[in-house]
């Protein structure tokens, strides 16, 4: 008994430090089996090549399909998984315990919230708490994350019809603070990037959208907004030598509060370089673990 009790002493103090190598982060304790997690099991699409193709089509204008996108339904049509692949899946979800499951349009995500204990048993692991090493540094307060301390299992028949399982292993980055760059000193220095440099590098200087079936987006997290303000301001400072458009044509999701640097500048140029072209700008409210809610975003999507 003492053997055995030895190595799996042994045992977990291996898997400590492996995890800690893996995420950079303070092993705190094992997880409260009451507690619960959030599970996204990624099915694997159908007919990937298809879909491929008529991305392609509908993108090219050179093709007769040219801005003839499909709805989510159509696209549902072509990629979901099979219904009896998908009841197979959430029928091992179930056998693992109490758990709460929806599936979104498409067929090829399902979100699971379930407690600690059961998601132990349903992945063949053990979750715990970490903290990140640089999160009091990075984000001002302490960041504790709850994840599996090794590897997770799956049934090979029913790996089969996955292509990972989400909330498990990977952990949000924590970006550290960075010091602003002082400008040069130099009087004629032009400093920065702007529209028409960027424009006369990839060749576009006498290019603008024409056609009205052109339609581009920008997506943004970390609670990132524009303002509408601002990128007017910045059109009529920087958009002198091109047509261009000063307002944002859709909204989806908010963009409330204090607008952010990077989302400004992602509406600014990405309207300075694809000039005249309808804009969409896609907000994600709210963080997940602090950190952008990605994941959360694509199955929106």
């Amino acid at each position: 008994k003492e053997r055995e009790g030895r190595k799996e002493r042994e045992r977990e103090i291996t898997e400590k430090q492996w995890y800690q190598r893996r995420v950079r982060g303070k092993y705190l304790a094992k997880a409260d089996p009451a507690d619960s997690v959030t599970l996204v099991l990624a099915r694997q699409q159908q007919n990937l090549e298809t879909i491929s193709q008529l991305l392609d089509m509908v993108s090219d204008p050179r093709s007769p399909h040219y801005g003839r996108y499909l709805s989510i339904d159509q696209i549902a049509q072509i990629v979901q998984p099979k219904q009896s692949d998908v009841e197979k899946v959430l029928g091992w979800v179930e056998s693992a315990g109490r758990v709460n499951c929806e599936t979104v349009a498409t067929g090829d995500f399902i979100k699971c919230t379930t407690s600690v204990k059961s998601a132990e048993r349903l992945l063949e692991t053990e979750f715990v708490y970490f903290e990140h090493e640089e999160s009091l540094y990075a984000v001002g307060e302490h960041l504790v994350i709850t994840r599996a301390i090794r590897e997770y299992s799956v049934p090979t028949k029913i790996a089969r019809m996955l292509d990972f399982v989400g909330g498990v292993l990977r952990v949000p980055n924590v970006s550290t603070r960075q010091q602003p760059t002082p400008a040069p000193a130099e009087k004629d220095f032009r400093y920065g990037v702007h529209p028409d440099t960027l424009r006369k590098r990839y060749n576009v200087s006498e290019n603008v959208g024409s056609n009205p079936g052109n339609v581009q987006a920008t997506a943004q997290f970390l609670n990132q907004h524009y303002s509408a303000a601002d990128l007017k301001e910045f059109m009529r400072f920087f958009g002198k030598g091109f047509p261009h458009l000063t307002e944002i044509s859709k909204v989806i999701g908010p963009n409330s509060g204090k607008p952010g640097l990077e989302a400004n500048l992602d509406v600014q140029y990405l309207m300075s370089l694809g000039a005249n072209i309808t804009t969409v700008f896609w907000s994600t409210g709210g963080l997940h673990e602090k950190q952008e809610p990605f994941l959360e975003w694509a199955i929106t999507l």
